[in-house]
């Protein structure tokens, strides 16, 4: 049975390894209209997962959460939405300048932001597909940790310890105990 240990370097940053495969984490966040707290997100799960990839899945979600049925899509579209397509937030531009602020800020992480559109009404249906949408273009690979978040989950720095123990003794198949 093979365990993953930790392998210490500069700047308390954790690579996890199994002989001569390195673990990626990979953080995946359905998002609309979160510019506003964006780069503290970013800042905050490299300070509490180092994680190697976040992909953000810009989409409105229908009938979701942005949308309790009592808004018309027109004046919705309209409102909050870039240009008007009711596909992205209406921050979309500001969403992407972040991002290529972060990946020079972190420049070993790769971040990743697509646009999706949902075929399925269902938010549930919504939801899932916003947290499994991208991972095609990251060799995910047995091993690797997949966090599904929600954009404004927000960790606790002072956990980092605590979330690394939990991911080394994590067996296949199974999910982290403190998150």
């Amino acid at each position: 049975m093979h365990t993953f240990k930790p392998t210490p370097i500069p700047g308390k940053e954790v690579i996890l390894r199994l002989n001569d495969f390195i673990m990626k984490k990979i953080v995946i966040i359905p998002s609309f209209a979160n510019s506003h707290i964006l780069g503290q997100w970013i800042d905050n799960m490299v300070k509490s997962i180092q994680p190697t990839h976040i992909i953000i899945n810009e989409s409105l979600f229908p009938n979701g959460p942005e949308n309790k049925g009592h808004v018309t899509n027109k004046w919705f579209w309209e409102e909050y939405t870039h240009h008007n397509k009711g596909e992205v937030g209406f921050d979309f531009e500001k969403t992407l300048e972040i991002r290529n602020q972060k990946r020079l800020q972190y420049p070993s992480l790769k971040i990743y932001i697509d646009s999706i559109v949902h075929n399925k009404i269902h938010p549930d249906e919504c939801f899932l597909h916003a947290i499994s949408h991208g991972l095609s273009a990251i060799d995910v690979e047995r091993g690797d940790i997949i966090f599904p978040l929600e954009s404004d989950a927000f960790l606790l720095e002072s956990d980092f310890e605590v979330i690394q123990r939990e991911i080394e003794q994590l067996q296949p198949g199974h999910g982290l105990k403190c998150l």
